[in-house]
């Protein structure tokens, strides 16, 4: 899987779990979860002989293992999306607010594309910033049914494949 948001080596089940966490519902993925692992484990399996590493080299169990270590990455990612899809307006409202302390990374408060450089503030304003961060997201929750339900859906879903163990 190639993903040039974020160029690193890693497991591709962090990739998988971000994708799925972020992009499909609960339910699609309870109906379908099995169906895309397999297939992209097949594609996987046959790019991988194909470049001349044994068949299996990496099986098919061991993918589903690591989804179960790394999906909480794709349940928090997918939860932060939510508030971005089903409340845009209150995500930046709420973003502005709590980053507005560190002034190097807001030149504009008007600008839609302001840059967050969280490494510009040091670790006290960091910690202010996710707070209030916390307590806007928090806020949103109680006032908003779309968001609320499809957060406590994305947890739920966590406890149910156990992956909080």
């Amino acid at each position: 899987m190639l993903d040039l948001q974020l160029v690193r080596r890693a497991n591709p089940s962090v990739d998988i779990s971000y994708l799925l966490g972020s992009s499909t519902s609960p339910q699609q993925r309870e109906k379908h979860l099995d169906e895309w692992l397999q297939h992209y484990w097949t594609k996987l399996d046959g790019y991988m002989v194909s470049h001349g590493h044994p068949k299996n080299t990496y099986p098919f169990d061991a993918l589903k293992k690591d989804m179960q270590r790394t999906f909480l990455f794709g349940i928090v990612l997918g939860a932060m999306h939510a508030m971005v899809i089903v409340s845009p307006d209150a995500f930046k409202t709420i973003l502005m607010a709590a980053f507005d302390p560190i002034q190097i990374s807001l030149p504009d408060k008007d600008d839609p594309d302001a840059q967050f450089d969280m490494d510009a503030a040091d670790m006290e304003e960091q910690k202010k910033a996710m707070e209030k961060f916390q307590a806007g997201v928090l806020a949103q929750m109680k006032t908003n049914d779309l968001l609320r339900t499809r957060m406590l859906k994305l947890v739920e879903e966590g406890e149910k494949y156990g992956y909080y163990d």
